[in-house]
């Protein structure tokens, strides 16, 4: 059986079926494993006694609709005329039905081929981890058996600390040329599915369904843990004139011997970004929003138009949202950039969901931050650049506890804009850092020491 279609209310007639599996990879895969059986029974039963009385046939069954193909072969027996009686016995003992499964397993349709060389690397990657037991049953005296034997499970118990059973299931799917990254994992996990419950995936005080699972109220816990991660992280400010866009973005290191992390990515001339949350994350995004302005470049000889980018990784996170066994990504970025039409700020959220912003914050305690931004909201758009920094740091300074201050280790700027009309008039993205923001941090440290100064007067 090579080529699956689940029952739905969509897929519920076996003409539909036929017509969704008659499609060349399924076929590929169906006629791969047909010819290494073919080759199987062939070592046994000889040239001219293997034949394929149904090939490629979708049937129905419970849940499922599969195509299968039948490979039969005849132990030949040869003439007995002249032998002995002890010498007729040797003959028909030559080979038997053990010999013609001894030759099928493991069976073609878990290991594909080649049939060796996969048993080879199988046996490397499930080196020191035991396989369930296999049971072969003889059904009466005659010559026909039955076998009970789990070829693709590899179930181990292991007893944990909390006293719970941990089981490892092994699952995979047959690759050709015609195959998809992206088919293969769904088809993995769709061959675990019938067999294996979520009760016994999450044993002990799992939750009762999966996190990718919808929730009773809606929710999809995914996308929540992954919304807590972007909490988790340091604070990134965002704010748009009609002249600029600026990302103002606060640093921490994980220890004190560690460099201050990096939050503000240059993706191309025109545009960056800045993250809160899982860095790694950010990176895979930030590559790949690299690859399509490199691409746009190259194929169109021009700057890939912003809101089409952000569209981009919008989607390419949403996906992760869909899938058995996926997760979002665990980041939130801010996205500045310019074009034609001006500068923009788009923010991007785990759950695959963009939105253009005038101002944005997001991070740890980026509510206060928030709440900066929106008191000061009508002076953004007048703004120019070094105006929009400064409002930038205070909106940032508002959101840092009470024992810490802004310097130019923990904070960088990102600024691109216009200057003034045209395409030639484009103010590429900057990064300022270090030594480059000073000018910025103080001017916001000196408004603190007079503010604290007419308190004091007022008093």
């Amino acid at each position: 059986m090579k080529g699956t279609v689940r029952k739905s209310p969509t897929i519920n007639t076996l003409p539909l079926a036929t017509s969704l599996l008659s499609v060349p990879k399924e076929k590929a895969e169906n006629l791969m494993i047909v010819d290494l059986v073919r080759h199987d029974l062939h070592g046994v039963c000889g040239s001219g006694n293997v034949s394929v009385p149904r090939l490629m046939v979708v049937e129905e069954y419970a849940s499922v609709f599969q195509m299968i193909s039948i490979v039969e072969g005849q132990i030949p027996f040869p003439p007995t005329a002249h032998c002995t009686a002890e010498e007729e016995k040797a003959v028909k003992e030559r080979y038997t039905g053990i010999d013609v499964l001894a030759a099928s397993l493991p069976p073609g349709s878990m290991t594909g081929a080649p049939k060796k060389r996969s048993c080879d690397i199988l046996q490397q990657v499930e080196e020191g981890k035991e396989r369930s037991l296999s049971l072969f049953r003889w059904e009466d005296e005659n010559p026909t058996f039955a076998v009970e034997r789990e070829v693709g499970i590899n179930g181990m118990e292991v007893q944990t600390q909390t006293g719970t059973e941990k089981w490892h299931i092994g699952a995979g799917g047959a690759v050709t040329a015609l195959s998809t990254p992206e088919g293969e994992r769904e088809e993995m996990h769709f061959n675990t599915d019938d067999g294996v419950t979520p009760e016994i995936i999450w044993v002990g005080a799992a939750p009762a369904d999966p996190v990718w699972y919808w929730g009773d109220d809606g929710r999809i816990f995914q996308v929540e843990y992954a919304s807590e991660a972007v909490k988790q992280g340091s604070v990134v400010v965002g704010i748009v004139s009609k002249t600029h866009a600026v990302l103002v973005a606060l640093k921490r290191n994980a220890e004190e011997l560690s460099s201050y992390q990096k939050k503000i990515i240059t993706i191309d001339e025109h545009l960056g970004l800045s993250l809160a949350g899982l860095a790694s994350d950010a990176r895979v995004l930030s590559n790949f929003m690299k690859q399509q302005s490199l691409s746009s470049r190259l194929t169109y000889g021009r700057a890939i138009p912003l809101s089409r980018l952000v569209t981009s990784i919008g989607d390419r996170a949403q996906t992760n949202t869909q899938h058995y066994g996926k997760r979002p990504y665990g980041v939130g970025l801010l996205v500045a950039g310019v074009d034609e039409t001006g500068p923009h700020l788009f923010e991007f959220q785990p759950s695959g969901m963009t939105q253009e912003m005038v101002a944005c914050a997001i991070g740890a305690r980026s509510q206060m931050a928030r709440t900066y931004l929106e008191r000061n909201l009508e002076k953004f758009e007048n703004c120019g650049r070094e105006e929009l920094v400064v409002h930038g740091l205070k909106a940032l300074k508002e959101s840092l506890a009470q024992d810490k201050e802004l310097t130019v280790e923990n904070c960088s700027v990102g600024v691109v804009g216009i200057r003034g009309e045209g395409k030639k008039a484009i103010e590429g993205f900057k990064l300022f850092d270090g030594q480059d923001v000073k000018q910025w941090v103080d001017l916001v440290a000196e408004e603190k020491d007079e503010t604290e100064e007419t308190m004091e007067v007022d008093s």
